[in-house]
């Protein structure tokens, strides 16, 4: 279950974090905090639209998209977004029932699935390129050119490190 805040709640939030009433300034509650807020942007920009998304099944579009020509399987999703089975399996079970993607048994193995965007999803993919092209250059207002470089490198570091805190409790028995 993810936590969930208002358009109202995430706007009061970042005011406050401008005027200076910071509640945590650990580096995880922040990243925490700037994805609930992108997530809440997300979420009011694809149903002003007229999309009915979550934030995950927005990924799972934006990732199918960006793999066009190559096959899909849920074991790739599972991977990419560090999800358990179940839990990628409840997410395209809702995608299929909202006709967002297919998914086509493959010739050799039967138990696997290819997964397919609709043409439904290749349209909300439109829509939410734009949104991240918006959300992208609301994040680094104020940047220089040097400091957007500089941060994305702190960020890669910070994902490296995670993903290998990640691998390492997945592959030692405690």
């Amino acid at each position: 279950m993810r936590d969930s805040i208002s358009v109202e709640e995430a706007g009061k939030n970042m005011c406050e974090y401008a005027e200076g009433k910071e509640k945590d300034t650990r580096i995880g509650f922040e990243i925490r905090t700037i994805h609930n807020m992108i997530g809440v942007h997300v979420e009011h920009h694809m149903k002003s639209k007229g999309h009915d998304l979550t934030q995950m099944q927005s990924w799972v579009i934006g990732y199918l998209y960006s793999r066009k020509g190559q096959d899909t399987y849920q074991r790739d999703i599972e991977e990419e977004f560090h999800v358990s089975r179940a839990t990628a399996t409840n997410i395209l079970k809702i995608m299929e029932r909202k006709e967002l993607i297919e998914r086509k048994s493959v010739d050799t193995d039967k138990r696997l699935k290819k997964i397919y965007l609709t043409k439904q999803a290749v349209a909300i993919q439109k829509d939410a390129i734009e949104d991240m092209e918006f959300v992208e250059q609301m994040l680094v207002q104020g940047f220089s050119e040097e400091e957007i470089t500089f941060f994305k490198r702190m960020l890669g570091v910070v994902h490296e490190n995670v993903a290998r805190d990640i691998h390492k409790t997945k592959f030692t028995k405690n």
